[in-house]
């Protein structure tokens, strides 16, 4: 049998006991994906070089912001506030979890952070409020990105840097390229 089959069969069996033991998928498939690759031919150190450790930190201390939050009462304090925010109107929700995702993500901590945090805490709200938890989540995700292209975040950060030599720097370099098209128009037009 293919390992591309094997593979896929393996992350079905580990996702399907992590729902009826109730224990972590993602701990489980990380298990199973060294025990996979060590069988599968490959050295430790090729199965350990494929996790991205910048993302497993982050979602490992995310979750660990939201173990402690969800510990010490604070989630439900903070879903309480939201909830006496919009009163009745629960319509506002989604709409509450995408200007507060992109502020969060626009202060700095990137899209990935604010959209995990922001996610898991939209659908917290959702489920206790009884609205649809995936809307509120995908506005919350959203949000999240929609607020990386702040200049305080990173992302907005290596854009900008990214797109300054090309001449895309911001409100002022919009006028600019306006005035070069203007010019070289009727340059072009002088030419005809």
């Amino acid at each position: 049998m293919n390992m591309a089959v094997i593979s896929l069969i393996v992350l079905a069996v580990v996702v399907a006991i992590g729902f009826i033991k109730k224990i972590n998928i993602g701990f489980a498939a990380v298990g199973a994906a060294y025990v996979l690759g060590t069988t599968g031919g490959m050295s430790s150190k090729e199965v350990i070089a494929g996790f991205n450790s910048s993302l497993f930190v982050t979602m490992v201390g995310v979750t660990f912001l939201f173990g402690v939050a969800s510990v010490n009462g604070t989630l439900d304090l903070f879903s309480k506030k939201v909830v006496a925010l919009v009163g009745k109107r629960t319509y506002m929700i989604p709409v509450l979890m995408f200007f507060l995702s992109a502020f969060i993500s626009a202060i700095g901590p990137g899209h990935i952070a604010t959209g995990i945090l922001m996610t898991t805490f939209a659908m917290y709200l959702a489920f206790e409020m009884d609205i649809n938890p995936f809307a509120t989540a995908l506005y919350a995700k959203l949000g999240a990105n929609a607020g990386c292209a702040s200049p305080l975040a990173i992302t907005g950060v290596l854009a900008k840097n990214l797109s300054e030599p090309l001449g895309y720097g911001g409100p002022d370099s919009f006028s600019k390229n306006r005035l070069r098209r203007r010019k070289g128009s009727a340059i072009l037009q002088k030419a005809l």
